[in-house]
Order: structure tokens, then C-alpha cells, then sequence
């Protein structure tokens, strides 16, 4: 689960900012909402983060990506993302910007961060502790600055220490690659190994950690399909789509080509990715049913059986009140939208947490808040966590949140982002927040320059 998050020195992010999942105990509403971990550590399930247009609120989202991409992957593109300092002081262009996460797997606590100058794309400083209630214990640290790299021998098996002192030497002034990932990389320890703890904190940010924005193309819901076809099938009528049925229609792979060559650019051959496709599933599926999404174009079922043809089912969804089907291109953007969040209603893998940038693209308010509402009711007995940003006013309400659940993000003259919390005003639990924040009680809503004032300033006439 995630605890805390620090950013500093990305974009709008100047100064260090930090995010918190831990709940203000004092609240005493919606306590559904908690998990408790060790040492009696009440964690939020839910976060909502609000504010206008342009106030950094992706960014935020952004920053989390880029950590995690550093992580996992290395540079998505290192000549993009030198210039990604905050460029409101001519300073921070060679200032380290900053990463810090705090977060728990199987109730240990740990906490890892790095900083890496944007600039050169040189990583500097990065650390991994083990926390609890009243101590932290360093795992390793580095600073490739001073040439320094320490890491625990009271904490890992012998044995294993001998392979981490090759890396401590190597490390110690190495400034191309992340300690963390390097050590996953194509390495496998024993079950029994103290490495093991490499493997877990990677783990948590290539798998538990998902990042989604307003145009992710998700891939989860259709694999549950196979498991809850139903219980989707329902949700979908329960959030007025007007879909009563899912339905698999099987298709020729010349009729899958035809199909995708008819909404693929003409420079794609759509021929050869298909081809390549299932030669790909051939080899590697043994005979296990997979699903294949093109963009918007379509779903689709692939089945190698023991002659080693393909048979391909396209998923097309019966409306009510028709004798006809309709494949995913034809539904509206708000379904699309809504089949892609799904999977998250349905998961029963444990600690997820699931970060999604303007969670109400294409969806009506109530619609989203239905949507919350199930999430809360789905993953009671799971540590599974929603984090988003959202414009929509109408979802600041306290039926559904707790104030600690609830941020909101603005820039101040300087173009530079603040993150604030709604446990930080004092307000009724009765309070309709919409009506408040649109006033600009909280903040983080647009502000319009008077466009008479302005024209009259310049000199224009009517």
C-alpha cells in the first residue's frame, strides 16, 4: 500500500511536496475506509486530488510515471525529460530533483527514494530503509557525489553480502542506472536469500503501482472476463450502458485483417501485425485462451488448438431491445472508458494501488460516483487503493469521502504547484463542499482575467 509520496523539483513541483494516504485518526466518519497496519497505522483506501485546469495536478500523476519508469524501465527518453525541472528559478535547472516514496508490503513498512539531476540525467543520491513505529534502518545508500555507498551487513546473510560488495564497489560512483533496478535485472536469488527484499520493492513498483491516464488503453478487464463475465455483464446494466449481454462471435483472421486495415494508418500493414500476433500467441500460450485488444477497434478471444489453426472470437455486446450486436469501435467513449476501469471493481490480487488521471474523461459525475461508491463496497477485505485527480466538483462530497481523502492542488504567481488537504479547513460533516469550492473557498479553481478590463487597458473599442 502507499503511504506517503515527496516530488520535488519535477515541472510545476518546486519545492517538496508531499502526499499522504495516512488518515487523520481524529476523523471519526467513514471509517470503512481505513486499513490498518502494523503498529496500529490507519492507511486510506481512497484519495481525491481537485483543482482547475493547469494547476499541476497531472504533473503529480507525471512525476509518479517518470519514478516509476525510472525504476522498472530506465529513461522512456532522456533527452525529453532533461528539460522536466521546474523552470520557475534559473537555479533549478541545476538543482537534483527529487523522488520519495513510502509504502508497505505484507505490513513491513519501507520507504525508497532517489534524485537524479534532470539536466545531465545523472542519478545522484538513492536509499532503501526498513521503517516502523519509532526507528528507520537503512538497508543501502549511495551518493555517487562522494563516491559512497553503504549498505547493511547486520541486515543481509552472509553469503549474500559477498555478491552485493561487487555491486557496493561498482555503485558507489555509478550514475547511469538506478542500485534497484540494476539488481533485478535478469537476476534470480533463492527463496530463503535476504535478497529477496530487491526483488519485493521492484516488484511493488512494477506490478502494484499502476499509473493511468486519461488515454491508457487498459488490457485487465477482458481477462477477467473469463472469471466474471456475469458479474460484469451486470455492472455494465447497473451503470445504464444499455448492454445486456456480452457475447463472442467468431470471425475468419482475414475478416480480423480486413477489419483493422480498414482503421489502421495506411502506413501499417495490418496484415503483418496480425500475423506477427498470433505467431507470437502460437508459441507462447499452450493452447490457453488469449485477448487481444486493438486500440478502440476491437476485443478479441484467440485459441490455439491441437491442429495449430487460430480460432478468433471478436467480444461484441447485445444491447437491450435488439436482435443486433455491436463490437467496441461503436460504443460510446464513456463505455469504452468505463469497460477499461472494471477490472479494478473485480481484483481480488491484494495491495494494488491504482493511480488514474482525471478518472471523469468521458463519464457523467453520477456515473463516477456510482463507480466509487462500488469500489468502496468491492474492496472492503482488500488493501487495494484509488488514488485520481478529477475537475468534477460534483465528486467533493462527503457522503463519499472522508477530508483527509480529499485534495486539491493550485499554482501561486510564480506558476508553482501547492498540494493541500481538505482535513486542513474546518468544516461540517453536513457541509455541501461543491457550493464552497466553486466559490473559491478551498482554492484551486480558475481564475479569469476580466476580458473588458483587459481590451479597455489595450486601448480596444467597441
Amino acid at each position: 500500500m502507499l503511504l506517503r509520496v515527496n516530488i520535488e523539483n519535477f515541472k510545476s513541483i518546486c519545492n517538496n511536496k508531499k502526499f499522504s494516504m495516512i488518515a487523520y485518526t481524529k476523523l471519526k466518519k467513514h471509517t470503512n475506509h481505513l486499513i490498518t497496519l502494523k503498529d496500529n497505522l490507519k492507511v486510506l483506501k481512497a484519495s481525491a486530488i481537485f483543482g482547475a485546469n493547469a494547476s499541476g495536478k497531472s504533473n503529480l500523476i507525471e512525476a509518479m510515471y517518470f519514478a516509476k519508469h525510472l525504476i522498472t524501465k530506465g529513461f522512456p527518453n532522456k533527452n525529453m525529460y532533461r528539460s522536466f525541472f521546474c523552470k520557475t528559478k534559473k537555479q533549478n535547472e541545476e538543482r537534483a530533483t527529487r523522488f520519495d516514496f513510502e509504502f508497505s508490503i505484507q505490513d513491513k513498512v519501507y520507504a525508497y527514494g532517489f534524485t537524479i539531476l534532470l539536466k545531465s540525467g545523472q542519478f545522484q543520491t538513492e536509499y532503501l530503509y526498513l521503517l516502523d513505529k519509532e526507528s528507520q534502518l537503512p538497508l543501502f545508500e549511495r551518493d555517487t557525489t562522494l563516491g559512497i555507498c553503504n549498505i547493511n551487513e547486520n541486515y543481509f546473510q552472509q553469503q549474500d553480502m559477498k555478491r552485493l560488495e561487487v555491486y557496493k564497489e561498482d555503485f558507489a560512483k555509478d550514475t547511469s542506472v538506478l542500485f534497484l533496478r540494476e539488481i533485478n535485472r535478469r537476476k534470480s536469488f533463492p527463496q530463503n536469500s535476504s535478497l529477496q527484499i530487491f526483488i519485493a520493492i521492484f516488484g511493488w513498483f512494477n506490478s502494484s503501482l499502476s499509473i493511468i491516464n486519461p488515454y491508457t488503453e487498459l488490457y485487465q478487464t477482458p481477462y477477467i472476463l473469463f472469471t466474471n463475465k456475469e458479474k460484469i455483464e451486470k455492472a455494465l446494466q447497473d451503470f445504464d450502458t444499455g448492454i445486456a449481454e456480452i457475447k463472442l462471435m467468431e470471425v475468419t483472421k482475414e475478416k480480423l485483417i480486413e477489419e483493422l486495415s480498414f482503421h489502421l494508418p495506411n502506413t501499417l500493414d495490418s496484415s503483418e501485425i496480425v500475423n506477427d500476433i498470433l505467431l507470437d500467441i502460437r508459441e507462447k500460450s499452450k493452447g490457453e485462451p488469449v485477448v487481444v485488444r486493438f486500440q478502440n477497434i476491437g476485443l478479441y478471444q484467440i485459441i490455439y488448438g491441437e491442429n495449430k489453426e487460430p480460432t478468433i472470437s471478436s467480444f461484441c455486446f447485445r444491447h437491450e431491445n435488439s436482435e443486433y450486436t455491436f463490437t467496441l469501435l461503436e460504443e460510446s467513449d464513456g463505455t469504452k472508458r468505463l469497460f477499461d476501469l472494471l477490472f479494478i471493481l473485480f481484483l481480488d490480487t491484494p495491495e494494488k494501488v491504482f493511480v488514474i488521471d482525471e478518472i471523469e474523461r468521458s463519464l457523467h459525475p453520477n456515473l463516477v460516483k456510482k463507480y466509487l461508491t462500488l469500489f468502496f463496497e468491492r474492496n472492503k477485505d482488500l488493501k487495494t487503493q484509488l488514488i485520481f485527480t478529477s475537475h468534477e466538483s460534483l465528486l467533493l462530497d462527503q457522503t463519499i469521502f472522508r477530508r483527509d481523502e480529499i485534495w486539491f492542488v493550485e499554482k501561486n504567481n510564480h506558476g508553482e504547484t501547492h498540494l493541500y488537504s481538505l482535513k486542513d479547513f474546518d468544516e461540517r460533516y453536513d457541509k455541501r463542499l461543491s457550493n464552497a469550492y466553486l466559490k473559491g473557498r478551498y482554492g484551486a479553481i480558475p481564475s479569469f482575467k476580466d476580458l473588458q478590463e483587459s481590451e479597455s487597458e489595450n486601448g480596444s473599442t467597441s
